[in-house]
């Protein structure tokens, strides 16, 4: 019975490691994805992001990975539909999976290429 319990809880945490609404199985996007590429092209290769935000001709799209103990979310910043750079934050875990507490876009802290206007 134990070994069971073991199995189906092991099935649940790796289950938790695929892309499903904004969520990465651990590799980082700039490993799948390159400055210049265009919205759609990360779309299909990452999946739908888990929150957007946009200002002026910015886009930020947010992604999540997640540990037991901490949370680490990927921005893709674009600009005119193009990747134009990458940052990432770490969050304690506070309100359960890392898909369910996107924080907001810090546009103050975007990386200085992305443009507003």
């Amino acid at each position: 019975m134990l070994q069971r319990i073991i199995i189906v809880f092991g099935l649940f945490l790796l289950a938790g490691c695929t892309f499903q609404g904004g969520r990465l199985n651990g590799a980082s996007p700039e490993s799948l994805i390159a400055r210049g590429e265009t919205q759609e092209s990360v779309q299909q290769k990452l999946g739908k992001p888990g929150f957007m935000d946009s200002k002026g001709r910015a886009e930020a799209w947010q992604y999540c990975s997640g540990g037991l103990l901490n949370d680490t979310y990927r921005t893709i910043w674009f600009v005119d539909g193009r990747v134009a750079n990458f940052s990432k934050m770490n969050a304690s875990l506070a309100q359960g999976f890392c898909d369910q507490a996107f924080p907001a876009v810090n546009w103050g802290n975007r990386p200085e290429n992305v443009t507003l206007d």
